[in-house]
């Protein structure tokens, strides 16, 4: 099965099952790198929760090549030309406080990226469609808001109720067909998938193309690979529950802190796992003093080693190291122009 999908470019997808991908040219119907984890395409994902499956993701084409991944009540926005994390792991309430307030602030299915061409000053409209169980919500990029639902999938999605992908859709991805003739109107599709199923939706019409068919007899490069069984991939063991604070302070500025940087938690066999990352985004960094969150940790308490923190900002350093890990409490970690405090209990 496909856990999740995002199209960065116009002909070429990504689709993700466990901790594998691929990258699939459907112009070509070709795979030239074959399956790789997710962490040899994407390496700044190594050590964190989203290295070893996904919920869904999407591409963020008002931006510069970022895309968004989702897990549970998580989310991470990733830099695929940099090949970054930009931000992440945070809340899914956090960075999209609207699709919390209606109930899509975890468990998400699917999320799928649509562009409308209309008529007036603005020609183009931005959506992202998020899909979960038997509804969907529309969101519109350029307000931040919720401009549709939740609505049942089936009343507003014509032919997917018929065809059995009215719930439980595993990802969806986008295809944009450009017409050979110049000024004509290109053809836009979703592609839908359900466990070894998948479904062509034509966007502009807002009709299914054809009836179901099978991943590996549609994708070619798939036959053969996980991602075309119905099988779901054995989930990573949640061990126990990480609840933290992270608060950053310099006391030389008069303005909040734009913090940058990561920090960790690194286990006794060397492993790392992120608690937090922030990077420049256009050369700019979010302002805050406090950060918060809850993560599913794959190791108990009694794996952990010490607590680490790299953490920068535009005009300075404010933290730099590691103190062991004694358990539940307080770690304060320092540079020369500030200080990172980590709230850490472990459940």
């Amino acid at each position: 099965m496909i856990q999740a999908a995002l199209t960065p470019h116009d002909e070429n997808a990504y689709f993700f099952h466990g901790g594998q991908f691929i990258s699939y040219d459907m112009t070509k119907d070709a795979a030239p790198h074959g399956v790789r984890a997710i962490t040899e395409g994407m390496s700044d994902l190594a050590g964190t929760v989203f290295a070893d499956n996904l919920d869904a993701a999407v591409e963020w084409l008002m931006g510069n090549g970022e895309v968004y991944l989702f897990k549970d009540d998580q989310c991470a926005q990733y830099d695929l030309g940099g090949n970054e994390l930009i931000a992440g792991p945070v809340s899914i309430a956090e960075l999209w406080p609207e699709l919390d307030k209606v109930g899509f602030g975890e468990g998400l299915d699917a999320a799928l990226w649509f562009t409308r061409k209309q008529e007036g000053e603005r020609p183009y409209d931005y959506f992202v469609y998020f899909f979960k169980d038997d509804q969907y919500v529309r969101y519109d990029v350029r307000t931040g808001e919720i401009a549709d639902g939740p609505k049942r999938i089936a009343a507003a999605w014509s032919g997917l109720e018929q065809a059995g992908f009215d719930s439980g859709i595993d990802a969806t991805t986008r295809r944009e067909v450009f017409p050979r003739t110049p000024g004509a109107v290109s053809d836009r599709y979703a592609y839908f998938f359900k466990g070894d199923q998948y479904l062509m939706y034509d966007m502009s019409n807002d009709e299914v193309v054809a009836r179901p068919r099978s991943i590996a007899g549609g994708w070619g490069q798939l036959s053969g690979t996980d991602f075309a069984r119905a099988d779901a991939p054995v989930a990573t063991e949640r061990v126990a529950r990480a609840s933290y604070t992270i608060a950053f302070a310099n006391p030389g500025e008069s303005e909040d802190p734009e913090p940058r940087g990561k920090v960790w938690l690194q286990t006794e066999d060397g492993t790392p796992f992120r608690l937090w990352t922030q990077r420049k985004v256009r050369n700019d960094a979010p302002a805050r003093t406090l950060f918060a969150n809850a993560i599913d940790l794959p190791f108990g308490v009694g794996d952990i080693a010490t607590v680490h923190a790299e953490v920068d900002e535009a005009d300075g350093r404010l933290a730099r190291g590691s103190k062991p890990f004694t358990g539940n409490g307080t770690y304060t970690l320092a540079s020369t122009d500030g200080s990172v405090t980590i709230e850490l209990t472990i459940s």
